[in-house]
């Protein structure tokens, strides 16, 4: 049974010690006692090791099923622990061999194939031990069993999987996993490269990590139907055709948020389509993303201050976005920055590399484009189309953080189509620092930003030499 103390109690216990540590100290020092006391020596600890014969390999990941030529549901995973000689878990001592091999079938094992700190899962669970752990795709010729063996030591553990025929992709989200595609569960780790093929789809889950230096790679026509998170610390590579688009299914009540974080190697999204998508978010990260269309989450989740919102951010790298479109993205929110359907950032450190924005952006709930900052070495907006936006079509805007209102922010606007919004098509909020470049563009009227039924913009616009007709479809 655990006890639980009183956290006023708590909180003031350390320092009632401590006051009564010190002023012990005062009092033998005035009587006289020579040397010194220091309140916060506790002395030497008790070093901290395995209770001999304690230790442990669990094993887990027996006798899964999945498709053939597809990955399972569940990796293969040995936790090395051991009782502590102070009492409670320990990591064991790491094994001196480890090795992990495909027997039979023909398939791939790939992941973390060394041992590894394992802290805590996406669900808040707690794993307490040193973790050797792989993800196995089973062979694509072999129907019924095949076999991985992991050797510890001398130790043999033998893992069994039946290889399944090969499914045709078209599952449904809301089909049983046990007759259609593969089931992840809370939390997928993928540290290696691991490819979704068409006969595992749909794959479902409500978290998936791509770990720096691990690479996930989904094929034409896969269906991924997730509520939770798709975190990519690695790479993407979400490859479709126009006939067979990767689609990214926003499962309800969280939708799918798709994170991209790090500097790797660029991840590359074409030919894809999303739904209920409650965030589209890439900091820093080299990023290319074309021939897409993104569908917002239609409610808004718990908690959340907006629908959906798009935040893309460069440094070093360019960010390619091209024949995408944003449709219902942005939120209601009486704060001025923190709905826009998408934001576009660029950092300081941008070495002059422009990032290319290429899409449309229809039917924003609130503003249709954020960008922030001013200065050359950011964002080129060309070919674009913001429409049907519940606020300002653009609005360029300085964040608290910007140090100087001049950092890479808007290089300019050209050759888009900016209508139908209800308030400004472009609304420069930094007028008084800088110009925005944003000649060349159709506003909804032959006869430019002011005509009848243009959009208009604000003050330190220059919307000159406008088009007579709206560009082509990007």
């Amino acid at each position: 049974m655990t006890e639980h103390a009183d956290p006023a109690v708590a909180r003031t216990t350390p320092r009632r010690l401590l006051w009564a540590a010190w002023l012990a100290a005062v009092v033998l020092t005035s009587l006289g006692h020579s040397g010194s006391i220091n309140p916060l020596d506790y002395g030497p600890k008790e070093p901290e090791t395995c209770v001999p014969g304690s230790e442990q390999i669990v094993a887990s990941g027996f006798d899964q099923s999945g498709r053939a030529g597809a990955p399972l549901g569940r990796s293969l995973a040995l936790r090395f622990a051991c009782t502590s000689t102070l009492g409670g878990p320990l990591n064991a001592p790491a094994p001196r061999d480890l090795l992990w091999q495909v027997t039979s079938g023909g398939g791939t094992i790939d992941g973390a194939l060394e041992v590894r700190n394992r802290f805590g899962g996406y669900d808040g669970s707690v794993e307490v031990g040193l973790v050797a752990q792989v993800n196995w795709s089973l062979g694509p010729d072999v129907i019924g069993t095949q076999v991985v063996t992991a050797t510890v030591d001398g130790r043999i553990f033998t893992f069994q999987a039946t290889a399944l025929p090969a499914g045709d992709g078209s599952g449904r989200c809301s089909d049983d996993p046990a007759l259609s595609g593969t089931e992840f569960g809370t939390w997928r780790a993928i540290l290696g490269h691991e490819t979704w093929t068409l006969a595992g789809s749909p794959y479902r889950g409500e978290g998936v990590g791509v770990y720096s230096g691990g690479t996930l790679q989904i094929e034409p026509g896969v269906q991924v139907c997730m509520s939770g998170r798709l975190d990519i610390g690695g790479q993407l590579l979400a490859v479709g055709t126009a006939a067979q688009p990767v689609r990214f299914i926003g499962v309800a009540p969280l939708g799918l948020i798709l994170d991209f974080s790090g500097q790797g190697a660029r991840s590359e999204l074409r030919f894809v389509t999303g739904t209920g998508i409650s965030r589209l978010n890439s900091i820093i990260h080299p990023l290319l993303i074309e021939d897409t269309q993104w569908q917002a989450l239609p409610s808004t989740p718990a908690g959340s201050a907006c629908l959906s919102n798009v935040f893309v951010a460069h440094a070093t790298t360019q960010v390619l976005l091209r024949r995408t479109l944003f449709d219902g993205f942005g939120g209601p929110s009486g704060t001025l920055t923190e709905c826009p359907a998408v934001q576009l950032r660029a950092t300081p450190d941008l070495a002059g590399a422009v990032s290319s924005f290429e899409a449309r952006v229809h039917n924003a709930v609130r503003m249709g484009v954020m960008v922030f900052g001013g200065g050359p070495g950011g964002w080129q907006l060309q070919g674009c189309e913001v429409s049907g936006s519940g606020a300002d079509g653009i609005v360029v805007y300085r964040s608290d953080d910007l140090q100087n209102a001049l950092e890479p922010g808007l290089e300019s606007i050209h050759g888009c189509a900016l209508f139908g919004n209800v308030g400004k098509g472009v609304n420069n909020l930094m007028f008084g620092a800088f110009t925005v470049d944003a000649r060349g563009n159709w506003w909804g009227d032959p006869a430019g930003a002011n005509g009848p039924a243009g959009d208009g913009v604000s003050a330190g616009v220059d919307a000159s030499a406008p088009l007579a007709a709206a560009p082509g479809p990007n």
